[in-house]
């Protein structure tokens, strides 16, 4: 399923890290700031800019996320394995283990705070939790971009390997 970003931090971060999973972006009408530099990396990699001004309605409502013309459709970040996300990195550091976290903007401010402070990943449980939705990527602004995470159903088994 895409995604319909609006954060242009957001966009840009995946710009940065998975450009070939950029299908589109329709920038505001007057564009300035990140949404500049969003533009520039775009053309620079050969993203599609849509600059209609009339734009086609999905066949279904969208997702949750903010109002507004600009925005990007992405595909989702797939993640990665829980056996590639501890073997990532073989220095110490601080990783985050997330059990039911439900509200999508709590999970994007985990993940923008978690990049901030080096946080080394994230495992996510997948039952009972939030999506990594439009929301919980434009409230992460990049984040979700810059830490690896992994979504698992057991939460315990994960504790007792990553012991």
């Amino acid at each position: 399923m895409p995604l319909y970003l609006k954060n242009p931090h957001s966009i840009l971060a995946t710009l940065e890290t998975r450009p070939q999973d950029v299908f589109e972006i329709w920038p505001p009408a007057r564009s300035g700031g990140t949404w500049n530099d969003v533009l520039k990396a775009a053309r620079e990699m050969g993203v599609k800019i849509n600059t209609a001004s009339k734009r086609p309605h999905p066949k279904k409502k969208r997702p949750e996320g903010r109002k507004g013309t600009a925005e990007a459709i992405v595909k989702e970040h797939p993640g990665t394995s829980l056996e590639a996300l501890f073997t990532h990195t073989a220095d110490s550091g601080l990783w985050i283990a997330l059990d039911t976290v439900q509200d999508p903007q709590n999970l994007g401010t985990i993940f923008r705070t978690s990049a901030f402070f080096g946080v080394k990943g994230i495992v996510l449980t997948r039952d009972r939790s939030a999506p990594l939705s439009n929301t919980a990527y434009d409230v992460a602004s990049g984040g979700i971009e810059h830490v690896p995470f992994t979504l698992q159903t057991n939460l315990g088994r994960v504790l007792d390997i990553a012991k």
